[in-house]
């Protein structure tokens, strides 16, 4: 990593701006809890808001731009994880403040940013626990559990939307890396579906087929509400890691060619996967902790070569943990790569419902690849982390 990062200073225009290596200090254990107790609405809008967009002509050459847009056209590139528009929220009466705050439905504007941008594809994420969710003193967290078949009812709704979404036009789904990469040949745009929280399963895994059938992807296993599979990232343990039921979920996801997705899933979670699991996984949008940054969405560098030793691949996310910028954002893609290398690195927006986000919009997605290449980065490695190591993933659990 230090010979990319020596270039820091002459990437972007000369922008050398550090960490704020208190940050997280003032967060405590709990996401954004001194930012978010006792908050209004409106206050707890800014924690899902970016502090202000970058203004990338400032810190970017023209040139640099250019070679990012000119990397694109010549290499499919993806995000692995993202709420587009917030589609979640179409169509509903959004009555929760920690949904509300963060901001109204825009599928269609992100939609054109996407394409703009030459983003290849996005995985559309539906939010499995979207009705439990609360932002209190704690930060964001279930308040409730599932009513019966409620879990189902809200996967039904909001894959409805993503159908729809493609039925009016506005992006075609996809469902293999050969169609991905022939939609980059074309220069289209296009979608895959994903499920953030496994908590729709219930107690029937045949619904991952049922899901494989409605053109879902990727799977993650737990999102902010503990389910009947296995435990997260920011909750206190109750399975120690898996379920017997959530083991025979990541079978019926192997066997129905669905790509598994780690992310907000426990340590002890994920290793009980890789355990069972005859494919590899990913795990969509982290970062690495880091000496003076460290959160429960963050991971270890033990906990990201346990995915990389198996085959996977980890997504960067642009958050607000350790990160106020785009250089700290590029910092942290370096770190991932120099913990589990080059093969086993993607890009993770959690576009739309992140944390501060120090990247918010898909019509700057040539920024990455250009600031990527700035680093020093050779073209073949930012081309797999661009795209090419999701598109391995999607094609080695294919059936």
């Amino acid at each position: 990593m230090s010979r990319f990062l020596v270039n820091r200073r002459h990437m972007l225009g000369g922008m050398g701006v550090l960490a704020s290596a208190g940050l997280m200090g003032a967060l405590g254990p709990r996401w954004v809890q001194a930012q978010i107790q006792n908050q209004t609405q409106d206050q707890a809008q800014d924690v899902f808001s970016a502090e202000a967009r970058e203004d990338f002509s400032k810190i970017m050459s023209a040139e640099q731009r250019a070679e990012g847009r000119r990397f694109l056209k010549n290499h499919p590139s993806i995000d692995t994880h993202a709420h587009p528009g917030r589609f979640f929220l179409d169509g509903i009466d959004v009555q929760n403040p920690a949904v509300k705050a963060l901001g109204p439905a825009n599928v269609s504007g992100v939609v054109d940013d996407i394409k703009t941008g030459n983003v290849t594809a996005a995985v559309f994420s539906c939010v499995a626990d979207l009705p439990l969710l609360s932002v209190g003193p704690q930060g964001i967290r279930a308040a409730r559990d599932f009513r019966p078949g409620e879990a189902y009812g809200e996967y039904r709704r909001q894959i409805g939307i993503l159908h729809a979404i493609c039925e009016r036009g506005l992006l075609s789904c996809e469902r293999t890396a050969q169609g991905v990469e022939a939609a980059h040949r074309g220069e289209k745009s296009v979608c895959l579906f994903g499920v953030e929280g496994g908590d729709f399963i219930e107690d029937a895994p045949e619904r991952v087929f049922a899901a494989a059938k409605d053109g879902v992807r990727t799977i993650g296993l737990v999102h902010y509400h503990v389910n009947q599979l296995g435990d997260n990232q920011t909750e206190t343990p109750v399975h120690n890691g898996l379920t017997d039921l959530g083991r025979i979920a990541v079978k019926a996801m192997n066997e129905a060619g669905i790509l598994i997705d780690l992310a907000h899933a426990s340590e002890a979670a994920s290793r009980d996967c890789l355990e069972v699991s005859s494919r590899p996984v990913m795990l969509s949008h982290t970062s690495l902790q880091t000496e003076n940054v460290r959160h429960p969405r963050m991971i270890t560098p033990d906990h990201a070569r346990l995915v990389a030793q198996h085959g996977g691949a980890i997504g960067v996310a642009p958050w607000g943990l350790g990160q106020q910028n785009l250089s700290d954002y590029i910092d942290a893609i370096l770190a991932m790569i120099e913990v589990v290398g080059a093969d086993h690195v993607m890009i993770g927006t959690d576009m739309d419902a992140t944390y501060k986000p120090v990247f918010d919009n898909y019509a700057d997605w040539d920024v990455l690849p250009a600031a990527l290449l700035a680093r020093g980065v050779p073209r073949l490695d930012v081309a797999k982390v661009m795209g090419g190591n999701f598109l391995r993933l999607l094609a080695q659990v294919e059936i």
